[in-house]
């Protein structure tokens, strides 16, 4: 099964979605913000990143635009309340594969993490 790094500052998406993606076979860290997640990617080797965009600190399109111009291709998901057409297409060109609206049930989004 994959391993899934989950970046968010809301404790309770990130155990959330912990649950769920355990539940599902995955491997999951957590991570409260960006340099957490920076740090995590540095000792290890991810195949999915789970990404909120509004946090303290870093926004998460900072550290999308760092994985994509370090060259790392890792899936990448935007799951977050700030969502809609212009932020779409705009995590899409900076390198997101998916962008979810946090409405989006986890069990949907533990699917789409299958394939």
């Amino acid at each position: 099964m994959a391993k899934i790094l989950v970046v968010d500052d809301e404790m309770a998406f990130r155990e959330a979605l912990h649950h769920t993606f355990s539940k599902h076979g995955h491997e999951v860290m957590t991570a409260i913000n960006t340099d957490h997640a920076s740090s995590l990617m540095s000792t290890n080797t991810f195949d999915l990143i789970i990404l909120d965009l509004l946090m303290p600190g870093e926004l998460g399109t900072v550290l999308l635009l760092k994985v994509r111009a370090s060259g790392n291709r890792v899936p990448i998901v935007i799951y977050s309340v700030r969502v809609d057409a212009t932020i779409e297409k705009e995590m899409r060109q900076a390198g997101a594969n998916e962008v979810l609206h946090k409405s989006v049930s986890l069990e949907v989004l533990a699917q789409r993490a299958e394939t």
